[in-house]
């Protein structure tokens, strides 16, 4: 027998086997194997999710059996999902959808019109986009929804475009066109500065025209104009989408360029453009920045979530992204995923995507779902349990920054990629692969770190840090200016091998090394193939083959390069005697500056080495990260603990990536008020006490994989 409730003529059938033996059955008896798993982890109602958008799928192409929605609604529901974007929208699958308590839904497209950018008549361009908006609230109202349930919408998945075609579509758009010398203009340009008389001589170039310095400004600029007119027809259709539906309703393009990069070079003019994500942000082409986790690298999501929060920050938005659950093995690393997502500041979480499988092949988890989905409400439950911090909280402000770099992009050799390439420090540039490296050095101390772009580096910008991570070659000279008179004013500059050696138009620069007195040699620009491949640049002696100096040893892979600098302190020496590690003082500041890669030395030896160097910056400049917690001996991983904070109290997410409980964990929190409770959502309420300088320190059991702590002010 197949039972079943029908609104229409289709009811889905899965033919199957078990063993041996042929089945038959709707697609509603079929799914239950996969809710047998959430049983005894069901969620009760008053501690799942209520704020944060937990959107997921459930697909039946076509079927309209009321059973097949009412059973995978409830069991999706207890396990903590709050917004359903069923593939049938019809009036009776979102009364089912109501039966269980969920009153909000998603959707998106493949790309809204124009793609990543509409070089047609702007008037033209924006009925189109209106019209498009319109029609995708009415699908929604013609189900019965109201728009303003619509939680969460894709306008575009994996944008990217090709040069130099991409440059057609702007040479024949005159709006385009226009757009462009007004870009030009406005950065205080005219038509002299690329060899020109007049305007309409200046047209977009590609890399083959940089032989002149007029000639690289154009490219350069080109390229830059690509980027941001992208950013500008992509916020056009967020605006349209929020005038359709309703004020910040959760827009966003999925990015799967990991690096961020927003140029990848091809051979002679080709290449590969993508968004940067901190213009992208800036410029709000989205109100919701976004990536996604493919192939178990959410391990990566505290390195997205500060460079997606750099952008939120300049435009005012929010960041989510997509946990992909079939990526993760047969562990409970999808858990950890979640939780640092959300405990680094996302707002929305998506997965992509439920299926079943058997509708949308290759996609979907819930071949094992079984396994996955009682991981999953773990999750939820948490999230639910300490929303109250969580959905208000936010990440404070850092006071180490690293500079993510733009300038250098356009000159940079092919071999390197980026789009799905989830291995962050594998066939890229050197220089992204340090950014890298000491992010995750940092991070194994919890230190948090702000991501600034090349516009941030104004004495208005630097003014909050303590600290500035430079390992771009390529910096414009007035911005390597201010970040000398930074170091001046007290500020601590760390740089590393080839850092601040030429302009934006990739012309030898003197600037830093004359006002800094550090003169770098005998440099490159090298790719990282792969960090762990690197040759490791040891001396001869077995028992010594690392060179020491004033805090200990300190290791290299890959590449070295010379450094002379009058008035400096030499900290450390290569094996041959020369200058390998380097302190300027200046001013009240100063500069470390490194003449190899420290955070790829750090990271290629398992962070085994040099651990003391890594963090001698922070302790020059007086940073104490606001979280510390003990750390695990001889353990490669450690335990990360972000922070989120907002009105209601203090958000610890405490991410054990070593996997294996522990008794007794301490924990010591520096917060900008006074503690009234601490309250593990795992353990209960925990007992504190109060150290120097405002702290509060308090010891756990610690579970193997994540917990959220809840600290609440002492209200006046």
């Amino acid at each position: 027998r197949m039972p079943g409730e029908l609104f229409g003529q289709g009811m889905g059938l899965a033919a199957y086997k078990e063993g041996d033996e042929d089945k038959l059955a709707s697609f509603a008896q079929y799914n239950r194997r996969f809710w047998a798993g959430l049983k005894d982890v069901a969620i009760p109602e008053a501690e799942r999710p209520k704020h944060f958008p937990i959107v997921d799928s459930l697909r039946t192409r076509g079927g309209t059996n009321r059973l097949t929605f009412r059973e995978g609604f409830a069991a999706l529901a207890s396990a903590g999902f709050n917004v359903l974007g069923p593939e049938v929208h019809k009036p009776q699958v979102r009364q089912e959808l109501e039966r269980v308590g969920i009153t909000r839904t998603g959707g998106g497209t493949f790309t809204a019109p124009g793609w990543v950018c509409n070089y047609g008549p702007e008037a033209e361009v924006d009925k189109v986009l209106t019209v498009w908006a319109g029609k995708q609230a009415d699908a929604f109202r013609a189900s019965g929804w109201d728009p303003k349930q619509v939680a969460s919408f894709a306008i575009i998945d994996e944008p990217h475009w090709s040069m130099p075609g991409h440059l057609k579509g702007m040479r024949e758009s005159p709006d385009g066109m226009k757009r462009f010398h007004e870009f030009l203009r406005v950065r205080g340009f005219a038509p002299k500065d690329f060899g020109a008389k007049e305007w309409a001589e200046v047209q977009p170039a590609s890399k083959s025209a940089a032989t002149t310095l007029p000639g690289k400004r154009l490219f350069y600029w080109t390229a830059r104009f690509a980027t941001a007119d992208s950013c500008r027809h992509l916020n056009l259709v967020t605006r349209k989408m929020e005038e359709a539906f309703y004020p910040g309703i959760g827009v966003f393009a999925n990015w799967n360029n990991f690096k961020g990069r927003f140029y990848v070079p091809g051979g002679g003019d080709g290449a590969t453009m993508h968004h940067d994500w901190i213009e992208f942000g800036r410029l709000r082409g989205a109100n919701v920045l976004w990536t996604e986790d493919w192939y178990a690298s959410g391990w990566q999501w505290p390195y997205w979530c500060a460079k997606m929060s750099a952008g939120a920050r300049q435009g005012g938005v929010r960041y989510g992204g997509y946990v992909v659950p079939r990526s993760y093995g047969d562990n409970e690393t999808i858990i950890q995923s979640i939780m640092s997502l959300v405990g680094n500041g996302g707002k929305v979480l998506q997965y992509f995507i439920f299926g079943p499988e058997y509708i949308f092949p290759s996609n979907c988890y819930s071949f094992k779902a079984d396994k996955l989905l009682p991981r999953m409400a773990r999750a939820h439950h948490m999230i639910g349990k300490a929303e109250e911090v969580l959905w208000p909280g936010k990440r404070p402000a850092s006071e180490v920054a690293m500079l993510f770099p733009m300038s250098p992009q356009v000159w940079d050799q092919p071999g390197i990629f980026d789009a799905t390439n989830t291995l962050v420090y594998f066939k890229t540039m050197s220089y992204m692969g340090e950014i890298y490296s000491q992010f995750f050095s940092l991070l194994r101390r919890n230190v948090p770190v702000d991501f600034v772009e090349e516009l941030d580096l104004t004495p208005k910008g630097l003014e909050p840090y303590k600290v500035l991570y430079v390992t771009s070659p390529n910096v414009p000279r007035e911005y390597q200016e201010n970040v000398v008179e930074w170091v001046r004013k007290g500020g601590t500059l760390v740089t590393c091998y080839g850092s601040m050696t030429a302009d934006r138009y990739n012309e030898p620069s003197d600037v830093f090394s004359k006002l800094s007195g550090i003169r770098q040699k005998e440099f490159k620009r090298p790719i990282a193939y792969k960090v762990f491949s690197l040759k490791r640049l040891k001396g001869p002696d077995p028992k010594n083959p690392w060179p020491k100096g004033e805090h200990g040893e300190f290791c290299m892979i890959g590449y070295k390069a010379g450094v002379d600098a009058d008035g400096a302190k030499v900290l450390g020496r290569f094996l041959d005697g020369s200058p390998a590690i380097v302190r300027k003082d200046l001013g009240r500041g100063r500069i470390l500056h490194y003449a190899f890669f420290p955070g790829m030395s750090h990271w290629g030896n398992q962070f085994t080495r040099m651990t003391d160097w890594i963090t001698l910056p922070m302790e020059l400049a007086g940073v104490e990260p606001p979280i510390t917690v003990d750390e695990i001996p001889n353990s490669w991983p450690q335990v990360e603990a972000p922070l989120l904070l907002s009105d209601s109290g203090a958000a610890i997410t405490l991410l054990n990536r070593t996997g294996k409980p522990r008794d007794k964990f301490r924990i010591t929190a520096r917060l900008p008020f006074e503690a009234a409770s601490v309250e593990s959502v795992g353990m209960g309420k925990i007992p504190f006490e109060k150290t120097d300088g405002g702290r509060i320190s308090f010891t756990l059991p610690l579970d193997a994989n994540a917990d959220v702590l809840k600290i609440k002010p002492k209200r006046r």
